[in-house]
């Protein structure tokens, strides 16, 4: 069984993508108005959570070059300079190892001069070629080789650059098209510790599969979220029917909702004398359509912030008599790269005998 990974803290600025050279707009925002996103997930962001923040900042129209933009997203994240003992494993796109003002060893330096970071902080760069979920090995890998060591999760990147554009519009409308609505990211930036140990959210368990480039013969189903999310409730040794509740990727289409439908009849299916109603057949989906797009290497770790954010403000509620917290829930993740990945996020407790949390 995977080690569980505990995430803190996480400081996150997202910029809507809204000039009509990026392809989006944002109709459900207001735009040209600074706004906190209304889903439940951004009570992360709220005045009296001093565990870290969520915006949602306007299209920076005003700053037309994409340089000036990340970096204004990277400095609103970051209010705070990375501290000295930290080292970041930072996820990036082969296609921005090389780019001049993407490149993550070339914002490293540009942080380092203007103070967004110590200089004694480390910088590991973490390729995602083909998997995004992997980040999870290699964080875990890390931790286990200097449990000591205070290992951060960060990167900021965008896709408002015309690499990515133009390989967008190449291959058609796909996760990060959106035409007509929904508040998709053009750039992000996110940084949050991960350790061994801690109370809160915490990854239990994680999985990737392949994407189908067909649906199952068989049954007319895709496959590949089940299989994910089978490995990783597995490796959590948990049952679905466990699940308290499931976070979505941001702007789906007909083949996403194939695939969510297909996972959900793969992963949920009726047990003898079962009465057929919604609350039997699959727990209640967090969809982030109007929250979250796709943001190159950057998409899985927001994915992850809004899940914490979601169980986090649910809880807080819940405390107040206002339903129940959820403590299990499934991240859906579907990527620009060829996989569908799944993680398992649970809020550990504390253990009422000994105060300590357990998982």
């Amino acid at each position: 069984m995977t080690m569980p990974l505990h995430l803190h803290g996480p400081r996150l600025w997202t910029a809507v993508g809204g000039d009509p050279s990026a392809l989006w707009a944002a109709t459900q925002t207001g735009m040209g108005t600074q706004q906190f996103s209304d889903h439940l997930a951004a009570l992360i962001a709220g005045a009296n959570h001093s565990q870290g923040r969520m915006r949602v900042s306007p299209a920076l129209e005003d700053i037309p070059d994409g340089r000036d933009r990340v970096r204004r997203v990277l400095e609103q994240a970051l209010q705070t300079p990375l501290p000295a003992d930290c080292t970041v494993l930072w996820p990036c796109r082969p296609d921005t190892l090389e780019h001049p003002w993407l490149a993550p060893e070339r914002i490293w330096d540009w942080m380092g001069r203007t103070g967004l970071r110590h200089h004694r902080a480390r910088l590991r760069i973490e390729v995602q070629d083909g998997s995004a979920v992997a980040l999870m090995d290699r964080a875990l890998e890390a931790l286990q080789e200097q449990p000591a060591q205070h290992w951060m999760l960060g990167c900021v990147d965008s896709l408002l650059i015309p690499e990515v554009l133009s390989t967008l519009a190449a291959e058609g409308p796909g996760p990060a098209w959106d035409e007509d609505d929904g508040l998709v990211p053009g750039e992000a930036a996110i940084f949050m510790s991960v350790s061994l140990s801690g109370t809160g959210p915490h990854i239990r368990a994680w999985d990737a599969c392949p994407e189908p480039r067909h649906a199952d013969p068989s049954g007319g189903e895709y496959l590949a979220w089940a299989m994910a999310l089978q490995g990783s409730l597995d490796q959590a040794g948990l049952d679905a029917f466990d699940l308290d509740g499931v976070v979505l990727p941001g702007n789906p289409g007909w083949d996403a909702a194939m695939e969510w439908y297909g996972c959900h009849a793969r992963i949920w299916p009726l047990r003898d004398g079962d009465t057929p109603t919604l609350a039997d057949t699959h727990p209640p989906a967090m969809d982030l359509r109007g929250v979250l797009g796709d943001a190159g290497a950057a998409g899985y770790l927001l994915q992850l912030a809004l899940g914490m954010g979601w169980m986090e403000g649910s809880r807080r509620l819940a405390a107040r008599g206002c339903g129940r917290g959820p403590r299990t829930v499934a991240i859906l993740d579907r990527p620009l790269a060829a996989e569908r990945g799944t993680a398992i996020l649970e809020m550990a407790e504390p253990d009422p005998l000994h105060g300590r949390p357990e998982s």
